[in-house]
């Protein structure tokens, strides 16, 4: 695990309807933000925002990203997260996040 994915989930409950924020770590201000793709988008949206102001960054030279999951349907599905910059092949960090919607 690296130090961007410390204190993520490998998996992830959540109820239908229901929205769990959780914090990732970046570096928005050197060009990398975060980016999700879902395997079934019917079972679990996830979404990845700039954290409110009132959030701190991890690190004066980080900047904080969320994401959010919401439940849409009973099942399971998995989040790819990739952490990087869009014009570069290269990744600083990846994880999978298994969700489960009951």
């Amino acid at each position: 695990m690296s130090r961007w994915t410390d204190g993520l989930p490998d998996t992830l409950r959540v109820g239908v309807g229901q929205a769990v924020v959780l914090p990732l770590t970046g570096a928005v201000g050197a060009g990398n933000s975060w980016t999700a793709t879902d395997d079934d988008a019917g079972v679990a949206t996830t979404e990845v925002l700039l954290a409110p102001p009132a959030t701190p960054p991890a690190a004066s030279s980080e900047a904080s990203e969320v994401l959010v999951v919401t439940g849409v349907r009973p099942g399971r599905t998995v989040a790819h997260l990739r952490l990087g910059r869009s014009w570069e092949t290269t990744d600083l960090a990846r994880h999978d996040l298994a969700i489960d919607v009951g």
